[in-house]
């Protein structure tokens, strides 16, 4: 796990985990001892007030969120839309079950943020921010764990600029070198960036399979 590459290179380093999906935690039970705050929350909202109390209250390096329930809602209803009644013109606007999970999500990020930036603010502190999901979504929106593109197709944002291995995704022009099985940036990236910003020197057996963002 990340959190044994960091702590192995560099014990001083805090890390916390945070999730609503208890399950994470179990995949790597046995690692445990490197995640110095560990939480299975039981709800995205509660998720989101531990992880803002920690980066206010504790002194993290290193700190992993998961929010589930845009995925439970895609499970449920799919990528179902309906019409709401706007508030004030009486104005029908597109909307949904699964449109509102995401904009809930957002909100929700926002908050995370908000915590960081003020750290940043009082602490002089540089933190790397990077979102991310672990799959697309089947036709219809409703499963996923197949073979198509769509179903195993992500997204990664940064608050940073990155590399240009990653800009080139973001200007459409895939690099040929590091453009993986659909031409995005793949998840794989996603560990050897955190490490990177973190000053952890790579280890030749580690073998990761995605290159650094940054």
């Amino acid at each position: 796990s990340i959190f044994k590459l960091i702590k192995t290179v560099n014990p001083s380093l805090k890390t916390a985990s945070v999730v609503t999906w208890s399950p994470i935690h179990s995949f790597f039970d046995w690692q445990s001892s490197y995640i110095d705050y560990k939480s299975n929350s039981g709800g995205d909202a509660n998720t989101v007030t531990q992880v803002v109390n920690h980066i206010t209250n504790a002194h993290p390096d290193f700190i992993f969120a998961h929010l589930e329930n845009v995925d439970l809602i895609g499970h449920r209803h799919g990528f179902r839309d309906g019409w709401a009644l706007g508030r004030f013109s009486g104005w029908l606007n597109k909307t949904g079950p699964y449109k509102n999970a995401i904009k809930e999500a957002d909100k929700q990020l926002g908050q995370m943020m908000s915590a960081v930036k003020r750290r940043t603010q009082t602490k002089n502190e540089d933190w790397l921010i990077i979102v991310t999901t672990d799959h697309g979504r089947g036709s219809g929106g409703y499963n996923h764990g197949g073979q198509t593109t769509q179903e195993k197709t992500i997204f990664v944002g940064m608050n940073k600029p990155g590399n240009g291995e990653f800009n080139s995704y973001v200007s459409g022009v895939p690099n040929r070198d590091f453009r993986g099985i659909y031409g995005h940036v793949a998840q794989t990236a996603v560990v050897p960036t955190i490490l990177t910003w973190l000053k952890i020197p790579f280890k030749w057996w580690w073998r990761f399979a995605g290159k650094s963002l940054m």
